[in-house]
């Protein structure tokens, strides 16, 4: 990789060692190629445990406002997974934003790429899962800052409750903060299709370098608004599919 992403790199893993905003580049030169071979310098900078991979842009909206027609991708870690119930600490975190989600559970190491319709053979389940992003700055990023910084991940929350994937698409939330309803979401929100987002994100990380394993979770982006997150109670109803809750201090 060129040099000035490796140290592009190092400035992303000194600014999460500092917790301090992620420095952009704000550079049309750089390829999305560029970005993610960036991303995964950073991942592996890090050292940490790898649990799964998150999809981000999943919404046309979301698209459009960084001007581009496909999702980006990113690294869960293990040591910043939470359980529903969580109180989560978000004191060091410069501009946290809740996104309600749903995740998928890998039954399968997956070696190949899959297709929508055969997808679901290697998924065990599926569950309601929170992403909270830490969208700090130090300047309005452009979508290759945002590949780079591993999609803005934080913490991510994750619900003990698993669900038969065929039904993914039958999910709808509520997203409640204090006890008010802030926002409502559909699983279809994330490319229309939770299956279709599902297949996309493991053709995007196999073709990125990394291994899909069986038990590694994959988070498909958000569904509905995003929410400040403010310090107070949440609840993130799934119907059926259960809930989830916690709060930020």
């Amino acid at each position: 990789m060129k040099e000035g992403m490796r140290s592009w790199a190092q400035d992303l893993v000194q600014a999460w060692r500092d917790t301090a905003p992620r420095p952009v580049k704000a550079d049309l030169t750089i390829s999305v190629e560029e970005a993610y071979a960036t991303q995964k310098a950073f991942v592996e900078m890090r050292g940490e445990t790898i649990t799964g991979y998150k999809a981000g842009l999943t919404s046309t909206d979301a698209q459009q406002a960084q001007g581009v027609d496909s999702p980006v991708s990113g690294v869960l870690f293990e040591r910043v997974r939470f359980d529903s119930g969580a109180d989560v600490e978000t004191s060091l975190m410069g501009m946290p934003l809740i996104e309600t989600e749903i995740g998928f559970l890998v039954g399968a190491d997956v070696t190949a790429p899959v297709s929508r319709d055969n997808v679901i053979g290697v998924l065990a389940s599926f569950m309601p899962m929170v992403e909270i992003v830490d969208v700090s700055f130090s300047q309005r990023p452009i979508v290759t800052d945002i590949i780079a910084c591993n999609v803005a991940a934080a913490y991510y929350i994750q619900s003990g409750d698993q669900y038969d994937a065929a039904k993914v698409n039958d999910a709808a939330l509520r997203f409640y903060a204090d006890g008010v309803l802030k926002h409502e979401g559909a699983a279809i929100d994330a490319l229309g299709d939770q299956l279709e987002a599902a297949a996309w994100l493991i053709n995007h990380t196999l073709e990125k370098g990394y291994p899909v394993s069986a038990g590694h979770v994959l988070m498909t982006g958000s569904l509905g608004a995003v929410y400040p997150g403010r310090p107070g109670s949440y609840r993130v109803e799934y119907g059926e599919f259960g809930e989830i809750v916690f709060s930020l201090k």
